[in-house]
Formats: C-alpha cells, structure tokens, sequence
C-alpha cells in the first residue's frame, strides 16, 4: 500500500495510457476510481462492454477502492438533444460486483479446463463420430417406419418395439456423450478453426431427431399429444435435413472422404422423409 501511496500518480498515468482513457482521478470521499474516455461513433454501440472492460482492468490493478466508475464521451445528436437517451457507457460498480466477474472468468476456464479432457484426437475422428450418429438415425427411420407399416397392416409389432427402444437408448447415449472437435476451446492455447453452423444444425436436426424417437412411443398407442409433437419435431428436422447433408459433405471432401460413402449415407438420412409421409 505504501508503495501504491507513493507512486499513485504515475500509476494513474499509466492506466489512462493503457487503457486509452481521456482521464482517470480519485475521489477519495466516496473512496472511488473514475474514468472518462472518448467513444467514437463507430463504437457507440459497445459503450457497456467498453466501460466495464475498463473498470475491471482498473480492479485488477488497484483492488483498493469501494467503487469503480466510468463515464463515455461521445458525440451528440442535436435531434436527440431534447429526449431523455439511456446512457449504457455509465457504470458505478461495487467492488464485490466485479469480483464476481473474476470469478465467473475462472469458472470459465475450469470449466473449459475440464472439457479439454473430451475432445477427439483428430478432425478425421470427429467427423467419423457424427457419420455414426447418423447411421444410427437412418436405423432408427427402418424400424420406425416397419412398425408404422405392421400397425397399419394390423400385425403385432412383436420384437420390433424392442429393436426401436434399443436403438433409442443408442442414440440418445451416442449423443449425450458427444465430445468436442480437436483443441475446440482450450484456455492458454490458440482456438481451432471449428466448422461453422454446426450448433444451429444440432438443435434443428439432431435435437428434433431425438424429440422425435422419444416420443414415438406415444404415436404407436395414439397419444394425441405425442403424436402431434412427433409431427412438428420430425417436420422441423426434415427442413433441415438437405442443409445437414450438405454441411458434412463439405467438411468430408477436405478430409478426403470417399463420394460413395457419402452418397449411401445421405441415401439413408432421406429415409426421413419416408417415415413423414407414413405418419
């Protein structure tokens, strides 16, 4: 503290440098840190994350104040002159508040600590992984469409609701245990370049995939609302399923995957469509 005492005003100095601050004062009364710094126009929109930035670089610097404080200087609009605007760029933050933060950045890195654990060695593996998950969907569209077929045809479904159930749990347990792509989000090393849009195609797909086989149940004994939600699960992953295909064809021509693996396999995703026009 001594040593923060004596040289406070080149500290102060070299925050307004590093953080590319107008000002940055005192106000020891309320025992509190303050920061003014120019928002330019192209980055008006980002005044909370640029204030709160700063103040939690100011907390990592000088923890010994019971509140941190920062202000934007922007420019004005005249129009806007008379309205009352909210001011996103102003913060008063406790200290504890952005001690939290700290924390919630260490939970992050555990956390990706962690998950570093679950990865696949090589991105030939990772794509192999999702090949399987879909091999397993195109088994489950057979059997659900052969049990669909002996209701109809007034059979009893014999062991085919056993096989149906057996796959289900093989699918939802494939899926569940889901590693990542290699070096994916490990802290202290540079991020992978990670397929895109694989997110989005999880939930639209192979989420209404798995909605759909759990609730298939319900539409061999004709619970309306099973049945109904069957339907809007297995429609939504059929919008989807060309942009699916097209997807992992992609990723599969760069790593050298055979066409005719890849036409067989998409032979059999569209085994979908068969199973929705049955039901």
């Amino acid at each position: 503290m001594e040593f923060v005492e004596r040289n406070l005003k080149s500290i102060l100095t070299y925050l307004k440098q590093w953080t590319r601050s107008h000002r940055v004062f005192i106000d020891s009364e309320k025992k509190a840190i303050h920061i003014k710094y120019i928002l330019r126009l192209h980055n008006i929109k980002t005044g909370n994350e640029q204030s709160v930035s700063r103040l939690k670089f100011l907390c990592k610097a000088l923890p010994i104040f019971d509140l941190y404080c920062a202000d934007a200087l922007k420019p004005t609009v005249d129009l806007l002159s008379a309205y009352p605007v909210p001011d996103d760029a102003h913060k008063e933050m406790p200290i504890k508040n952005i001690v939290i933060m700290f924390h919630q950045n260490l939970t992050s890195l555990w956390n990706k600590t962690i998950m570093s654990n679950y990865e696949f060695d090589t991105a030939t593996e990772w794509l192999n992984y999702w090949f399987d998950v879909r091999e397993h969907i195109c088994l489950l569209a057979d059997k659900c469409c052969a049990c669909i077929y002996k209701l109809l045809g007034g059979k009893p479904l014999g062991s085919l609701a056993g096989e149906v159930d057996q796959l289900r749990e093989e699918f939802a347990l494939i899926t569940t245990g889901e590693k990542r792509y290699p070096k994916e989000d490990r802290p202290f090393e540079e991020k992978a370049t990670v397929p895109e849009r694989l997110g989005k195609i999880k939930s639209k797909y192979f989420q209404s995939i798995r909605n759909f086989t759990n609730q298939f149940a319900g539409v061999l004994v004709k619970d309306e609302q099973k049945q109904r939600l069957a339907m809007v699960n297995l429609t939504t992953a059929q919008s989807a399923l060309v942009t699916m295909q097209n997807y992992f064809a992609e990723i599969a021509i760069d790593f050298g995957f055979q066409e005719r693996q890849l036409s067989s396999l998409c032979y059999g995703d569209t085994k979908h469509r068969a199973t929705n026009n049955v039901l």
